[in-house]
């Protein structure tokens, strides 16, 4: 009998995604709210870990995973990079990554076409990194790599040094994935519900505090992790059987989300916004989390039908 899958989980994709679209809006209060938001990635990160750690069959998992990601890779940059190069066309120039930009993009996973897509190069470099331990069965090693990952990480961003060198597949990417692992494998049962809310609720305001006494705007901070980890497990253990709204946007959407909202950040709004008014201009900036992800969401939707459209006259033309 197959297990019955957790729709809490699939809820938790679509939450993180409206965060990644919080991170890059502007909104009241983002300042203060700003390392909330952080949680996104890490958890992210985590629900992979979640799903592809199997002792007897991650193999196959994290292959078929690896061929997914890397098709999403390669189209995802390409479209960035068509649409950098429309753009710049249109302001009298060709854009032609230079050899730094070129040398982070492949190191570090610095994306040169779209800031945000770091995250996809990101895992797909993490899953390389996974295929080789459970090839070797080394996970006692990778979880016991997680303290060790997160501390340079940390030291790395606090330190005041670029992004590039702790935002990557190595110090952001592997350990929440493995923690995400660590917890399908230890299936450690949950503390009671007030406990749990009683220390997201700590967290978060640590969170918030840490913010305003460093003055850092970094990936993570300390707190972070801890949130993280706990909202992750409170999604996990909710146990939430039958299919929500949100759930099913979180199934189909989220990574649609993640990838195409960064069309209307980086070009559709920018450009409908040089060519409105000021009033238009004050209601986006009131509210641009609601339009952009609102437009994300419909060009997602669109963009499944048409995938799906396209694959069935495929097939009926066989």
């Amino acid at each position: 009998m197959l297990p019955t899958r957790n729709y809490s989980i699939d809820s938790l994709k679509m939450f993180c995604a409206i965060l990644v679209v919080l991170i890059h809006s502007q909104f009241l209060f983002k300042d203060i709210v700003f390392p909330l938001l952080r949680i996104a990635v890490p958890i992210f990160f985590m629900i992979s870990g979640y799903f592809i750690y199997d002792e007897n069959n991650a193999g196959q998992k994290i292959n078929r995973s690896i061929k997914s990601i890397f098709s999403i890779f390669i189209w995802s940059n390409l479209l960035f990079l068509l649409f950098k190069e429309v753009f710049s066309i249109a302001h009298h120039a060709i854009y032609v990554p230079d050899t730094n930009e070129l040398l982070k993009f492949i190191v570090f996973n610095e994306d040169p076409f779209g800031w945000h897509l770091w995250y996809i190069g990101a895992y797909l470099y993490l899953l390389l990194i996974v295929r080789f331990i459970n090839k070797h069965n080394k996970w006692t090693l990778l979880f016991k790599s997680i303290p060790v990952l997160l501390i340079v990480h940390l030291a790395l961003s606090y330190a005041g040094v670029d992004r590039i060198y702790y935002r990557n597949f190595l110090l952001m990417g592997l350990p929440f994935f493995s923690i995400g692992a660590y917890i399908r494998k230890t299936n450690i049962q949950p503390a009671s519900t007030n406990k749990s809310f009683f220390c997201i609720l700590l967290f978060a305001i640590a969170s918030i505090a840490e913010k305003q006494f460093t003055s850092l705007n970094t990936e993570i901070y300390v707190s972070t992790i801890f949130l993280s980890i706990l909202i992750f497990k409170c999604f996990v253990n909710r146990k939430q059987t039958k299919p929500s709204i949100v759930s099913r946007g979180g199934k189909e959407y989220s990574l649609d989300i993640y990838i195409f909202h960064g069309l209307f950040v980086l070009y559709f709004f920018p450009t409908l916004n040089g060519h409105c008014g000021i009033q238009w201009n004050r209601i986006y900036n009131s509210l641009s989390p609601v339009f952009i992800l609102g437009a994300t969401l419909i060009f997602a939707v669109i963009y499944k039908k048409m995938k799906q459209l396209m694959f069935q006259s495929y097939i009926n033309g066989k």
